[in-house]
């Protein structure tokens, strides 16, 4: 899957420009902004593109209240390309985890 304001076409720049999009997200909220703890984004880019089965679980220090607003940002993802395998378009999972405070 491509992340669609990436330049290049390796997935690894995908990643990192989307990983970037969140850090950018999560510095615009608030009350975000001054949070500190550890949580583990998950979803799956769907077929036609969109975030499906949105998941943030909290590692250590979020509260439930920002565990939502996590997900409110995921859930407001752009559309990305859909990965393929063997010429077919497939879902694919993505996940990673992130750490509050965001550096800026």
């Amino acid at each position: 899957p491509c992340y669609p304001n990436h330049k290049k076409t390796k997935e690894d720049r995908s990643l990192m420009a989307y990983h970037e999009y969140i850090n950018q997200e999560i510095n615009r909220d608030t009350t975000l902004r001054e949070k500190q703890g550890r949580a583990m984004i998950s979803f799956i880019i769907g077929m036609l593109g969109n975030s499906e089965e949105i998941s943030v679980k909290n590692l250590e220090g979020l509260d439930n209240e920002d565990v939502q607003a996590i997900e409110n940002i995921v859930r407001n993802n752009p559309t990305f390309r859909p990965g393929y395998q063997n010429k077919n378009v497939v879902r694919t999972k993505i996940e990673f985890p992130i750490a509050l405070p965001i550096e800026k």
